[in-house]
């Protein structure tokens, strides 16, 4: 008896333990979630979580952080279950994704932590075992809280009529701190805010190209009032850092001009991005037709996007003979034959074998960039599906893509090309072919080992059989 006692205690022990190391989340949707945390007060935590999955490479320690994350010690639970409501947004799952998009999540898993007000105060990446890093995240949300650092309140003074460049400066900078996207308009009311004379300080110059405003805007025109300063920004600034400033501005530019549909805009935004290539003009002129392209299919265009999209492909991609691409992809396999030595050789302490060097030796002579064989075909097939994906029935588009599906599939035969020629075909109407190639992709994702692909590629070809693609 006295046993069956024991064992009853530790069993109620081991079930409070277990108990005390879950998060408790809410049943809710978001929004409902947000309405529950104004009415009773109480902060939001939202876990974003990473691939179910661990990786088998993953080193010991890294392991451990995943399996055994500080985050679930009962010290950090109690806090959260207490103090916060709490909401979970498994990987890949719908919430996931609105918090990608909305708050630039990147990082899996991330913690992010709102007020009441449903503000986001404070965010923190990565797993680790370390209890200490998670209650102080959770101390320092609750300090950025106090001290009036979170988004609701810039938006709440905004509202009340607050526009000093100090407290504009301010919010903007907490913005960039929490990965937050800095909108035009707030950037425009900055500037707007500014004497003249800060439009002649280097540092001001800086931080409003940091920000990224579209070609168009208010703040681009007054940051670049001062030419000379503008210069200096180009040559002076570390290159990472120019090409992040370059990219935002080109990002920012091309977004605003898809919401909306404004191609003058797209236009000037795709001209700034060719500029940035001052010494390449092809791959200025590439990266221009890349935006128009994204912009045309962005906003429904497809007559537009076809005939920018054949005409590039054509130009950058057909035009290279195929000898040249077949060097490329011999360059590729130096490279991967390179880093497998490499690994090897240095599990075995043998860094610089005489193995390596001739591999990358041979690799370097061809002066091809990394992996670029691959990245030409894997162009050419997503090009050719491409023009599959916009429904046209205009056989000349057809047929040009269907040129550059038959080249991939010739120079680097794999599942996904083939899938993409049985496609091709199909909408052309050779059905017989159609059906041999997709028996093919079928055939080649088996010896690949990809088996979720391989049912989709066998559903492909039912319908292929049945005329109902």
């Amino acid at each position: 008896m006295k046993t069956l006692l024991t064992i009853c205690f530790f069993l109620l022990l081991i079930i409070r333990f277990s108990y005390s190391q879950q998060i408790q989340f809410e049943n809710d949707a978001l929004p409902e979630v947000m309405a529950k945390a104004k009415r009773t007060g109480k902060p939001v935590f939202i876990l974003v979580e990473s691939r179910p999955h661990v990786s088998p490479n993953l080193s010991e320690e890294a392991r451990k952080a995943w399996t055994d994350s500080g985050l679930y010690d009962p010290a950090v639970t109690g806090i959260l279950n207490k103090e916060f409501l709490n909401v979970k947004a498994p990987y890949g799952s719908a919430l996931a994704r609105q918090m990608q998009q909305q708050y630039n999540v990147q990082q899996y898993p991330t913690y992010l932590y709102f007020d009441s007000d449903g503000g986001l105060v404070y965010r923190q990446g990565s797993t680790t075992t370390s209890v200490e890093r998670y209650l102080s995240d959770i101390e320092e949300f609750k300090q950025r809280k106090a001290a009036n650092k979170s988004v609701s309140y810039y938006q709440r003074e905004l509202v009340a009529g607050r526009r000093d460049a100090d407290f504009i400066k301010s919010y903007i900078l907490l913005l960039n701190e929490l990965g937050l996207t800095v909108e035009q308009v707030l950037l425009n009311v900055y500037v707007d805010a500014l004497p003249a004379k800060a439009f002649n300080s280097f540092a001001e110059v800086v931080f409003i190209h940091q920000q990224g405003p579209h070609v168009d805007s208010k703040a681009f025109k007054r940051a670049r009032f001062n030419q000379k300063l503008v210069d200096s920004l180009y040559t002076t600034l570390p290159l990472q850092e120019r090409i992040s400033i370059n990219n935002l501005i080109i990002s920012n530019t091309m977004e605003e001009a898809i919401a909306k549909r404004d191609r003058d805009l797209a236009y000037k935004g795709a001209s700034f991005a060719r500029g940035t290539y001052t010494t390449d003009y092809k791959r200025g002129n590439m990266t221009f037709q890349n935006n128009m392209m994204r912009f045309y299919n962005s906003t429904g265009d497809t007559a537009q996007y076809l005939q920018l999209l054949v005409s590039y492909v054509d130009e950058y991609y057909m035009g290279v003979p195929v000898d040249s691409v077949e060097q490329m992809l011999a360059a590729d396999s130096a490279a991967m034959a390179a880093s497998r030595d490499r690994m090897r050789l240095l599990s075995q302490n043998k860094p610089n074998s005489d193995s390596v060097q001739v591999h990358q030796r041979a690799y370097m002579r061809t002066g091809a960039q990394p992996n670029a064989g691959r990245s030409h075909l894997m162009m050419l097939n997503n090009s050719a599906y491409a023009v599959y994906r916009t429904g046209t029935t205009n056989n000349r588009y057809l047929t040009r893509a269907l040129s550059w599906s038959k080249r991939a599939v010739e120079l680097a035969p794999n599942s996904g090309y083939y899938d993409t020629l049985a496609h091709l075909l199909y909408k052309l109407e050779f059905y017989t072919e159609a059906e041999a190639m997709q028996e093919k992709a079928v055939e080649m994702a088996r010896t690949e080992n990809a088996h979720t692909h391989t049912e989709h590629l066998q559903q492909e070809l039912i319908k292929i059989k049945n005329r109902s693609l």
